[in-house]
């Protein structure tokens, strides 16, 4: 069974990733769930119909979080045949 949910959305920071070095944006969400609505209303009220929902995430440009990969291969790539004409 599928309902739509709304999310309420916060910012949290938009910037520079110190770790990667990328543009990044964290934010959190949050929505109330019922279980009744999905046929779970069982022992309500003792067992409280509302659930609530919280999501933290962060995102990154899909372009640049790609080339940030390739660079990463291509860094380990190089260290690993620089480790190999040493042996």
């Amino acid at each position: 069974m599928t309902k739509p949910v709304t999310l309420v959305v916060t910012i949290v920071k938009i910037g520079t990733n110190p770790r990667t070095g990328l543009s990044t944006v964290g934010f959190d969400a949050t929505a109330t769930l019922k279980r009744s609505d999905f046929g779970l209303g069982k022992y309500v009220p003792q067992v409280s119909d509302a659930i609530e929902m919280h999501i933290t995430s962060q995102a990154v440009e899909a372009k640049s979080y790609a080339e940030y990969l390739r660079a990463q291969a291509a860094e380990q790539a190089a260290a690993a045949a620089k480790d190999a004409t040493r042996k």
